[in-house]
């Protein structure tokens, strides 16, 4: 099946209620490899009283009837904080990563019926090293756990208070640890995996974090890129995988310019005997003009750079698509139109419009069109240079939210999969399917 959106104007087709995720970056429902279930994953903190919670739920895809809930009990009364990831699927398998606070992280394996098949504890005897147990709690799964390659399952973790990152990568059938690794899961193809991995701890203040690909048969590194200067923000934002391209996000030529501005508006203030601050950025500003962030794609193989384009300012979202990579920009400072800008990129083509829907994010884009969401309203239009409308409708609820991919949280995504023309949106306990006439 290869989602596509709708070509005219949806409706809905179903409402449906669902649990409510831990976090908003974990609201994306996810199809099934055939299409017939959606999968949603659920959540609780500190405060529910229930003695066991719904980790997951599937939905008929078609008609919008619950199928099954997958429930878990409460490992440890009084802590009952639980954090669920994104559910994967393939072969009639469905993996979702659960970490009960301060007791266990575990994978639990069902199949398209709902039974539990096996349940693989990643810590299991290791749970103070791992920084499962024996510590403050914390949230461990800060970015999507859980990937699938070949006849590999990928789990990722993360204890935030320490900065303290382990991956595994273990086998579907049985659950066999293969391997494991120092850092958080970025990105995954059917033969390497990217991992991102912090310095050691003396150099954290100044370095940030490398990237490096690893063969996923046995771990093995085939390439890196090295860490780069700490900024006001994080420079390099991992975007992922897009077949055998990897897309990231650098900010350094921003926060080279960011750190120049600040030393060069206290030199002007030394240099006037002034503190009118906003006088002096003005007057710093206007020979100064910040550079906008760059795009860059790197060969997933050998880690060479393909390509590499310049937006006009800050990224604000990001999609790959089969006709290149789809960015939502800020307008320049210098523009007289204040619109965000759309830029589609790819090899040695860059074409940036006016942003037709403001304010908002891009979901998702399938050759033809490019859907985008802003707080009110969803919308289709033409991947052309032409970038017109095709259907407009409003939203029951603001779908945006945080991704899971991205750890640094600088990139928005919104909680919507694409079906077979159809449209699955969710916002804290409801799923709503939209749906063309034409389906």
């Amino acid at each position: 099946m290869t989602p596509t959106i709708p070509r005219d104007r949806p409706s809905l087709a179903f409402e449906v209620a669902v649990p409510e995720p831990w976090y908003e970056s974990y609201a994306r429902p996810v199809l099934s490899p055939g299409g017939d279930l959606v999968l949603l994953s659920g959540g609780w903190d500190q405060y529910a009283v229930a003695a066991d919670h719904p980790a997951l739920v599937a939905v008929d895809a078609a008609t919008g009837a619950v199928r099954f809930t997958h429930r878990i009990r409460t490992l440890r009364p009084g802590m009952t904080e639980c954090q669920i990831g994104l559910p994967v699927a393939r072969g009639g398998r469905i993996g979702v990563a659960i970490y009960q606070w301060d007791v266990s992280v575990a994978v639990h394996w069902l199949d398209e019926q709902g039974a539990l098949v096996r349940e693989d504890d990643l810590a299991a005897g290791r749970e103070s090293e791992l920084d499962v147990r024996a510590a403050d709690s914390g949230i461990k799964l800060w970015l999507q756990p859980l990937g699938l390659a070949g006849d590999s399952y990928v789990a990722s973790w993360i204890y935030r208070v320490v900065r303290a990152s382990h991956l595994q990568c273990r086998a579907i059938r049985d659950g066999a640890l293969r391997w494991e690794a120092k850092g958080r899961l970025v990105g995954l193809s059917d033969d390497l995996l990217l991992l991102e991995t912090d310095p050691p701890r003396p150099q954290r203040r100044e370095l940030g974090a490398a990237i490096v690909a690893h063969a996923l048969s046995d771990g093995g590194q085939r390439w890196q890129l090295p860490p780069v200067p700490v900024r006001q923000q994080r420079v390099r934002s991992p975007v992922g995988i897009d077949g055998d391209t990897f897309v990231f996000i650098d900010r350094s030529r921003r926060g080279d310019a960011l750190a120049a501005r600040e030393m060069g508006v206290l030199e002007l203030a030394v240099a006037e005997d002034s503190e009118d601050w906003a006088r002096l950025e003005d007057l710093w500003d206007r020979d100064h003009p910040l550079p906008g962030d760059e795009v860059v794609a790197l060969d997933v193989a050998s880690g060479t750079e393909r390509w590499r384009h310049a937006l006009p300012a800050s990224a604000h979202s990001v999609v790959c698509a089969r006709d290149g990579v789809w960015v939502v920009a800020d307008a320049p400072a210098s523009a007289s139109d204040r619109r965000a800008t759309l830029c589609r990129l790819g090899g040695a083509t860059a074409v940036s419009r006016p942003l037709p829907l403001g304010a908002s994010t891009v979901v998702a884009a399938d050759g033809e069109l490019l859907l985008l969401a802003n707080e009110r309203e969803l919308a289709a239009v033409t991947s052309d240079e032409r970038a017109a409308l095709r259907w407009r409708i409003d939203l029951p609820a603001d779908v945006r939210a945080e991704g899971p991919v991205v750890s640094d949280r600088l990139l928005g995504a919104a909680a919507v999969t694409l079906g077979d023309g159809c449209i699955y949106l969710r916002r804290d306990d409801r799923l709503w399917c939209l749906r063309g006439s034409g389906v």
